[in-house]
């Protein structure tokens, strides 16, 4: 997933989408759209406006709040070790397993299908990342959903400590 991407799944499934987010970060709404899609060159995400989006959906804990951050990191050849937000709680740790699995399984399939000409293109390249970065969400989710379950167990004087 590219910098562009993480940042329109940020803005969609931010509470109230769109809308919310550009009068948070003190836009039009029509003008954030059209910075988003890409597609008018009148129109330009700059660096500024995508640091609002991230640092909004982060501070409200917003789904997928980390996206863009993981994108950049991952654009630049690592991955950075973020904090995983409260999974919501219809979030069992056997759904969570699942859901690693079916976005291993889409990681798989990218990256087989990408690589069975020999060649690795641009739409190739941009595929695969997104779905590794799905997986490695999937992964983060589950990670969370194990520490909630484990601090539950615990006596209360303790939970604090975990």
């Amino acid at each position: 997933m590219n910098t562009g991407d993480a940042l329109k799944l940020m803005v969609k499934t931010y509470p109230g989408g769109n809308d919310v987010v550009a009068a948070r970060i003190g836009k039009n709404a029509e003008t954030l759209r059209k910075e988003l899609s890409g597609t008018d060159p009148k129109f330009k995400l700059g660096e500024n406006t995508a640091q609002q989006i991230s640092d909004l959906c982060i501070e409200d804990k917003a789904p997928n709040c980390f996206a863009y951050v993981n994108a950049v990191a991952s654009s630049s050849g690592g991955f950075i070790q973020l904090p995983v937000l409260d999974t919501p709680p219809m979030l069992t740790l056997h759904k969570g397993v699942a859901e690693i699995v079916q976005e291993m399984s889409h990681v798989v399939t990218a990256v087989t299908e990408s690589d069975a000409d020999n060649v690795i293109s641009d739409n190739d390249l941009s595929r695969t990342l997104k779905e590794i970065q799905e997986a490695r969400s999937a992964l983060q989710s589950l990670e969370q959903a194990i520490r909630t379950k484990h601090a539950a167990g615990k006596p209360a004087h303790l939970r604090a400590a975990v």
